[in-house]
């Protein structure tokens, strides 16, 4: 998942998330986020205390998934949303993304 700040403040507390789902499609934020294939893990990077980027700046977070060795071999559909955590409130939802990948 690449990641880029395009504000001219520093962005911080980010957190992505990926999972194996269909909610791309599903225009509705809290039902995208729970519509999840449960076979599979749901992840989330980076270590405690989130993400700080500088104005401009990008950077990549590398997901490992574990496939089960009982899952079906077709095409799956990875979401990803990326989000500004809150330890003392409600975070924030800033975007989201799809991949797709292959089992075999």
């Amino acid at each position: 998942m690449y990641i880029y700040n395009p504000d001219a403040k520093p962005a911080y507390n980010l957190y992505g998330l990926i999972w194996v789902g269909s909610g791309n499609v599903d225009p509705v934020v809290g039902t995208f986020l729970l519509n999840v294939d449960t076979h599979f893990p749901r992840l989330t990077q980076p270590k405690t205390f989130g993400l700080q980027l500088a104005p401009g700046a990008g950077t990549l977070l590398t997901f490992y998934l574990k496939v089960p060795t009982v899952t079906e071999k077709t095409n799956y559909m990875g979401q990803s949303c990326l989000m500004r955590l809150n330890n003392n409130d409600v975070g924030q939802y800033l975007d989201r993304g799809l991949f797709v990948f292959e089992v075999q």
